[in-house]
């Protein structure tokens, strides 16, 4: 990763800005927090079937139709991700090579503990619980990035 591809160093509080509260709001959705209404809008839906789950083959598919759709989680998680982004990519104060490396060193190891939780999901997860497991699964390889850069980060500063 080149460093031309980070973002400036105050892009990492704004994004901590971001992902907090929407983690916060993003867990309490999942279990005790109802949608307002008044994120009840009409949205352009790309593609839309009436009946997903089952077997019912006489629904069909209708494709770029306006829906009216409580968008909280939505907008949830586009805040959640952005957040994300902004944390990931934002440069450190100081931006050398063995930051990049560690940079590197850390997504691989994200996308690698990712996959092998993802495997375990497949095996021993089932029904809803595991739709549930995938809309985590969207944000995890970023979170255990930023989790296990800055650990690593942390550790080489406090061994100096």
């Amino acid at each position: 990763m080149k460093a031309k591809y980070l973002l400036p160093h105050r892009f990492k509080l704004i994004g901590w800005l971001f992902f907090i509260p929407a983690l916060v709001l993003g867990i309490l959705q999942f279990g005790i927090l109802e949608e307002p209404d008044f994120f009840n809008w009409k949205v352009l839906s790309l593609a839309e079937k009436d009946f997903v789950f089952g077997n019912d083959t006489s629904s069909k598919w209708v494709f770029f139709k306006v829906i009216e759709n409580n968008v909280f989680d939505e907008l949830i998680s586009i805040v959640l991700l952005v957040g994300l982004l902004f944390i990931a990519l934002a440069k450190q104060k100081v931006e050398d090579e063995f930051t990049m490396k560690l940079r590197l060193e850390s997504i691989l190891w994200a996308v690698l503990a990712n996959a092998v939780l993802l495997v375990l999901a497949i095996a021993f997860i089932y029904d809803f619980m595991f739709f549930n497991i995938m809309i985590f699964n969207l944000f995890l390889t970023l979170i255990l990035f930023v989790i296990r850069f800055h650990w690593v980060m942390f550790k080489h500063r406090a061994a100096e």
